[in-house]
This record gives structure tokens, C-alpha cells and sequence, in this order.
């Protein structure tokens, strides 16, 4: 297979930029009296910051809003009374649009400011990003700053974007006559997989979720890289806290490439699971003997020799004990191409900054590269700390599996595993999707399941943790009663906040009241915190509203706290 040379190559300008060795995790020793020196010191700190917040009490709420402004206070509110209302939801593109052509950039801008981009943007630049983040540190809260400024394109010119870059030459077959097109994109004519093979008909819904990079060529995956290297030298200049930036893979290289690659790993996957049919609810567990092996091979139709067999299983059979696992079996593709290799290179411009990285979840035709190319990365980056974090989307039935084989592949490596935990972003375009092409759902059946999926992802993390295994993570939820799960769930196992092992997250201008709390409470918390100006940020907003449609229609909680805030300030406290 070949790779995208240019896409590795700004990963590692990517990675290199945000490297910093000054410091090392703190490993967390359960027996040892300092560390309960330390507990107690906390405790009294946080004995002292509860007193504070008696002090600053609504109703028995936390005043999260205290340092707004009157005006900024009624803007949030308006904004998010406007955010309940679908048909704005829904048109939003088009009424911003309406309104640059009445208002003019000027007034619509400083419409925008006070609205919508003012509660859920940092600012335009580096200047006005510093008191937001001053405020936010002051609460015991971060930043992952992501420079949020993408191209404003019609949606024609998106989906042929989209479709020219995740389809190659061959898949036409252009020696076909024109008769037979139909026929050469059938997937059993391609010997393809259907769900990763590009179909125009979802090329509109795909490029509405946030946040978009549409591959035009080359040069435009140099323009991402450096909207990616901006982001991360911003991130290391504002704020006192560990910076932390977000990047998406897609923007840069040619989706093609990720589809392709994806299609390799999940049918090198699929292989080992019907050869393997051993304890089916853990796939770590699963291990193939050489009987098995060879039966399998002749079960699936696979004609080799015995030879060769033997030498296959000779290579996966690392510890020789006469069997191999799924860790042992994803090793195929490493004994044709070393990723982490091509991946390092010094980059003397870059320097190095405190700054970790997060790798955000994409569609699940692009996600099993995304990983990949993430655990690679990590493998050469996340030696003395975890710096890399990829995303698990814990509405996907593998999550808990997919987690599980990375984890214990870093574990055997050696190195830090970083993992920021999500309930996902796309789950009405999967599921239609599959139905539509012909392939397994792969989204959990309810809501309950996915949260009860969040709570064992989470648990298997935090357990890692406790073992004193090389594990970092972001709990990255809006759900209070995840991020309650998450906090008890710690206390029980011993794991301090101040270890900084485990990381909260949630966005600007969502959720304050959690925010506010973890950070109050010590724990590592972080707003995501897109910035850029105003015209290159709408697009993003407008994405942003379609995929977060649901959340926003359920912020009950801060439209309460929001309007017992303001009816404290027309009392004069």
C-alpha cells in the first residue's frame, strides 16, 4: 500500500512542536505516607474552597456566572433560549448569511460578537484569548484551544470536494465504457468493503459535521498544518496550566488514503475473529493455537502450504508459548510497514513546547487509521508522559474493544497510553448510513447503553491506573453523571486529582456548572476553546449547531442558573 508521505510528514512537524520533557508524571504510590501528607493537604484546601463557595451560593448552586458582566449574562441567556429553537437550528447557515447581506460585515460581526460567537469562541487571536484564559485559571480551569477557522464553501462544491478526495482513479475503472459505471462501483466488482467506499448520496450530511477539512490538494494540507501549528503555538503562550491543542487527521492528507488504510486494519481484524472464537466477550483472551490456525486457514479457504503456515504462525507466536493473541495478530501490517519509523524526523524550527495533543474522532470509515497512525505516534511520543491522546466515540458498540486492544498494545510496548473518552459526534449520519449501504449498525442500540459503554470504558481506565500502568485520560463529557461516576469512582480507587492522570473536559460556553465545579474540587479541567476571527469561525459555529443539536435543547440547568444570577445582580449582590 502506498502511503501519504506528506500527510506523516506534518504529523511529525505536528508532534515535534508540541513535545516538552521538563517534567515527568508523578507515579502514584498507594502505601506511601507522602502521598497521604498530600491527601490531607488537599483536603484542607478543598475544606477551604468549599467554605469560599458557601460564600457564593444561589439556591445551593455554585455561582459559576459570578464574574460575568450584567450584559454578558443576558447575552448567554438569550443565546441559549435561541439555541432551543429548531428552525434557527436548523437554517442557521442561511440566516447568517442573510444577515452579512442586511447587516453588512461590520454591524453583523459585532451582532455575532455579542451572541453567539462571544459565548462559544475565545476570541479572534492570541491577545484576546489571554483574559478568557486568565478567568478560566483563576477557577482552576484550562484550555485546549483549537483555531477553528475552515473555508466557507457551498455544499455542491463540498460534496465534489469530499467525493474527489476519497475515491481514486481505479475505483472508476476508466477502461470500463460508460454503460457499466454502476457496475464498476459495486464493491463486489472492487473487491471492497461498502463502508469504505465513498458514496456520493452521504457526501452532503458528511461535510456538515464539525469540523470540516475539504481536500483540494496538496497545498491545502500545508495550509491546515500550519492553522494546526498556529493552534499549538498559541496553546503554549497563553496560560500558566499545561496547554493542550486539537487537531483532526483529516485535514491532512487525502481521505482516500485513511479509507483505504482503515479498510486494511478492520479486515485484518475481521480475520482474526473468525479463526479465533474463543471467550467471545474479551477479545484480549482470545488465543489461537497452531491446530486452530491451520484449521481456520482451511476453513476460510486460505490455500498455503504447511510451510508456510508454520512460518506465519512462527512470527505471530511472539512469546512462544505455542499461541498468539489479537495484540500478537495485528503485528501483520507492522511486518510490512513500521509507521512509528517514518513518523520521526527532527524538525529544528519547531522547537519544543509544553504542549499535549489531542487527535479528535472522526467517521468510523476514517477511525480505525486515525488510531493507528494515534498509537503509533504515541509510541514514539508518549515516552515519559502521555503528550498524544487519541479519541474512543463510546457510542460505537467496539468501543470497549477497541480500547482495550490499544491500551494493552501500549502497555506491551512501553509506553503511555493517552486516551480522551467522548460519547461521539455522528451518530444519526452512521447509523443511516449503514442502513442505507448495507452494513451493520455500528452504534449502540440506546442511550443507556452508550452511557453504560462510557462507564466501562471510563472503569477499565481508571482500574489501569490504579495498577500504577502507564495510563492517561480525558474525560471529555457533558453528562453529569458520568463525570460523578468518574470523581467517586477515583475516590474509591485512591486516585488523587493532583496526580493529573485523570482530565475532565468540556466545551466553552457548555456546562459551566461542571466546569466550575471539578475545578473548584482540584481536579485537571479543561474548556474547549475554538478561537479565530469572526467570518473564518462561522462555519464552524454552524457545524457545531447541527452536531451538538441535541445537547443544546437540553440546558435547562444553565438557563436556571443563568437567570438566578441575573436576578441576584438586579438585587445589587
Amino acid at each position: 500500500m502506498t502511503l501519504n508521505s506528506r500527510c506523516f510528514n506534518s504529523l511529525r512537524r505536528i508532534q515535534i512542536a508540541s513535545l516538552n520533557y521538563s517534567s515527568v508524571l508523578r507515579c502514584k504510590s498507594t502505601a506511601s505516607s507522602l502521598h497521604i501528607q498530600n491527601e490531607q493537604s488537599e483536603s484542607n484546601l478543598r475544606d477551604s474552597q468549599v467554605s469560599h463557595l458557601k460564600n457564593s451560593v444561589a439556591h445551593n448552586s455554585i455561582r459559576v456566572f459570578k464574574e460575568k458582566s450584567l450584559s454578558e449574562l443576558l447575552s448567554a441567556y438569550v443565546v441559549f433560549k435561541l439555541c432551543r429553537v429548531n428552525f434557527l437550528v436548523s437554517n442557521n447557515e442561511k440566516l447568517m448569511k442573510l444577515g452579512y447581506s442586511v447587516l453588512g460585515d461590520k454591524l453583523f460581526e459585532r451582532l455575532m460578537k455579542l451572541t453567539f460567537y462571544g459565548h462559544f469562541v475565545g476570541g479572534e487571536n492570541e491577545k484576546s484569548l489571554r483574559p478568557l484564559i486568565s478567568r478560566l485559571e483563576s477557577n482552576g480551569i484550562g484550555a485546549i484551544l483549537d483555531y477553528a477557522v475552515e473555508k466557507d464553501i457551498s455544499r455542491d462544491d463540498a460534496v465534489k470536494a469530499e467525493m474527489k478526495a476519497s475515491v481514486s482513479e481505479q475505483e472508476f475503472r476508466p477502461e470500463q465504457p460508460a454503460s457499466n459505471v454502476d457496475e464498476t462501483r459495486n464493491p463486489e466488482y472492487l473487491d471492497r468493503e461498502p463502508q469504505f467506499l465513498a458514496h456520493e448520496a452521504f457526501g452532503e450530511e458528511d461535510v456538515i459535521s464539525a469540523k470540516t477539512y475539504f481536500y483540494e490538494d496538496e497545498k491545502s494540507c500545508d495550509e491546515n498544518l500550519e492553522i494546526f501549528l498556529k493552534c499549538i503555538e498559541t496553546a503554549s503562550k497563553c496560560g500558566a496550566s499545561e496547554g493542550f491543542a486539537a487537531i483532526k487527521l483529516t485535514g491532512l492528507g487525502r481521505p482516500q488514503f485513511l479509507m483505504q488504510l482503515s479498510e486494511v486494519l478492520t479486515r485484518t481484524r475481521m480475520f482474526f475473529d473468525q479463526i479465533s472464537d474463543q471467550y467471545p466477550g474479551d477479545v484480549l483472551r482470545r488465543n489461537v493455537s497452531r491446530t486452530q490456525f491451520s484449521s481456520g486457514l482451511d476453513k476460510l479457504g486460505v490455500k498455503i502450504s504447511l510451510d508456510e503456515a508454520n512460518d506465519w504462525f512462527t512470527f505471530l507466536d511472539a512469546n512462544k508459548d505455542g499461541s498468539f493473541n489479537l495484540l500478537d495478530w495485528n503485528h501483520l501490517v507492522h511486518r510490512e510497514r513500521d509507521f512509528s519509523r517514518v513518523l520521526v524526523a527532527p524538525d529544528p524550527e519547531t522547537g519544543e513546547l509544553d504542549v499535549k495533543l489531542m487527535i479528535d474522532a472522526e467517521q468510523t470509515y476514517f477511525q480505525p487509521a486515525i488510531s493507528r497512525l494515534a498509537m503509533e505516534l504515541m509510541k514514539v511520543y508518549n515516552v515519559e508522559k502521555p503528550i498524544v491522546f487519541n479519541t474512543y466515540q463510546c457510542y460505537l458498540k467496539e468501543a470497549f474493544n477497541n480500547l482495550q486492544v490499544d491500551m494493552g498494545y501500549a502497555e506491551r510496548e512501553g509506553f503511555y497510553f493517552g486516551a480522551k473518552l467522548v460519547r461521539g459526534a455522528y451518530m444519526d449520519f452512521e447509523r443511516k448510513r449503514a442502513e442505507e449501504i448495507g452494513y451493520p449498525d455500528p452504534i449502540n442500540p440506546s442511550y443507556e447503553s452508550t452511557t453504560r459503554m462510557y462507564d466501562r470504558v471510563v472503569g477499565e481506565c481508571l482500574n489501569a491506573i490504579s495498577c500504577n500502568k502507564k495510563v492517561g485520560i480525558m474525560v471529555a463529557s457533558h453528562n453529569e453523571e458520568s463525570v460523578n461516576f468518574t470523581t467517586e469512582r477515583m475516590k474509591q480507587l485512591g486516585l488523587h486529582p493532583n496526580d493529573k492522570q485523570v482530565y475532565f473536559g468540556q466545551l466553552l460556553g457548555m456546562c459551566d456548572r461542571l466546569s466550575f465545579r471539578l475545578g473548584l474540587e482540584g481536579y485537571p479541567v479543561y474548556k474547549y476553546v475554538p478561537f479565530g476571527p469572526v467570518k473564518e469561525v462561522l462555519p464552524y459555529l454552524s457545524r457545531r449547531a447541527y452536531e451538538n443539536s441535541s445537547m443544546l435543547n437540553n440546558t435547562d440547568k444553565e438557563v436556571a442558573m443563568l437567570k438566578d444570577e441575573i436576578k441576584l445582580r438586579l438585587k445589587g449582590k
